[in-house]
């Protein structure tokens, strides 16, 4: 299990957690962290709803949290063993406590805001860019009813909100590669100029709130919202393009770097959805068909959502891999020394088959390579390198349309060394 850990790079908080947790249940059922992760997100949902009750109305409220509970990604999000549904959870009740804030702004109000802060950048330290910008933009808009005490309002929420978790970064950043090499990944500004990078952006938006739910967002801005609701907004968009700006190769990569949308999305949705509402009933004779439509419409996407969402899960069986990795593992005896060519980074192949080592690059890890512009190397001279560095003593192959891509690999391999177990045919 020590040799299998993988990187740490946000304070274990979850796992921690989970883990206790498994020792009083008595066994690592990965169940407990997923029902933890949706408890969450449930909250998340009623954060969304208070705070649009608030600033839209009734069926505002309703509109953006059934956005917030049934969007498909967030189905699936919110069942990840990982912080990000808990950050963004944490995100929505922050932007409850700034909207508190703005209408009452003081030194107790920036204190509650710097303390949901605190325990979102805890979670995970991207949730800076949201926080900080929501509350600044805020702060500045009342900057007249709170004269001239807003900056002192800025400083110890940001004092409270960074406090918990610089010590941290900096230990972790002075003591191990991990911070810099996330960094050099990361940062890359050269991508900005390309028509895959948008591409890639705009692809990961629609998967995860999907392109018309985040359009809501300008229209609600410049169109529905108003005073410190605008403000919010903008601090909550703001600081959405800030962090794709800094995160620019996992923006257009990785789908859950979009999590972050939510939030905003759903509040934008719902303050839209309870203007439309509001201009239909207005009409003479119309309101209460208008009111029965919008129920039904948001009934009618809610339905198919969940049964779109359902369907997707029930066809999901992983059993047969757990098994296969099983098998692997017994075959080497849970060595600790293999290399892996497996789905995932091979952290299924490694939890199941009890196994540990290094995992051999896919196709996409060499293409970045080419972004980072590293110079390429031959699988013959990457595979000795990575024997003599893990010293390992099996190769792993559980991915094979992978194995049957990379041909100088496979070369290397059947001339090299004898299959111990498996199927020859492949």
């Amino acid at each position: 299990a020590r040799a299998a850990a993988p990187p740490r790079y946000e304070p274990p908080v979850l796992e921690t957690v989970a883990a206790g947790a498994f020792t009083v249940a008595g066994e690592d059922n990965l169940v407990i962290p997923r029902g933890l992760a949706i408890i969450a997100w449930l909250a998340g949902g009623v954060a969304v709803f208070v705070l649009l009750g608030r600033v839209a109305g009734f069926f505002g409220a309703v509109a953006g949290t059934a956005l917030w509970l049934f969007a498909p990604f967030a189905v699936t999000a919110s069942r990840s063993f990982q912080p990000d549904p808990w950050m963004v959870a944490a995100i929505a009740w922050f932007a409850v406590a700034v909207e508190r804030y703005a209408r009452r702004p003081g030194l107790p109000g920036a204190f509650v805001c710097g303390l949901v802060a605190a325990v979102a950048m805890v979670l995970t330290p991207v949730a800076v860019f949201q926080v900080g910008a929501a509350f600044v933009a805020v702060a500045w808009y009342g900057r007249r009813q709170s004269r001239r005490g807003w900056w002192r309002h800025v400083a110890v929420f940001g004092l409270l909100a960074v406090g918990p978790v610089v010590p941290y970064y900096v230990v972790r950043w002075l003591t191990g590669p991990e911070m810099g090499s996330i960094f050099e990944l990361s940062w890359r500004p050269e991508l900005l100029v390309t028509f895959g990078f948008w591409r890639g952006w705009l692809a990961q938006v629609w998967k995860t709130t999907g392109l018309l739910a985040a359009g809501m967002v300008p229209v609600a801005v410049a169109v529905v919202a108003r005073g410190a609701t605008r403000r919010l907004l903008l601090g909550l968009a703001a600081g959405y393009v800030a962090f794709v700006m800094v995160f620019i190769y996992q923006s257009f990569t990785h789908d859950y770097y979009h999590l972050q949308l939510f939030p905003v999305v759903t509040i934008a949705v719902g303050l839209v959805a309870q203007r439309v509402l509001d201009a239909a009933a207005a009409y003479h004779g119309f309101g209460r068909p208008a009111r029965l439509l919008a129920a039904a419409v948001v009934v009618l996407a809610c339905g198919d959502a969940v049964l779109a969402s359902y369907d997707r899960l029930r066809r999901l069986d992983f059993s047969n891999e757990a098994r296969t990795y099983a098998e692997v593992g017994r075959a080497v005896g849970h060595d600790r020394r293999c290399l892996m060519l497996s789905d995932w980074y091979s952290y299924p192949l490694r939890y199941h088959g009890r196994v540990a080592g290094r995992a051999w690059p896919q196709w996409y890890d060499f293409r970045l390579d080419s972004i980072l512009g590293r110079p390429g190397r031959s699988a013959d001279e990457r595979l000795d390198d990575m024997i003599r560095t893990v010293g390992a003593r099996y190769f792993i192959v559980t991915d094979l349309e992978e194995y049957r891509r990379q041909d100088d690999l496979r070369t290397v391999l059947e001339a090299r060394y004898p299959l111990i177990a498996g199927d020859a045919r492949f």
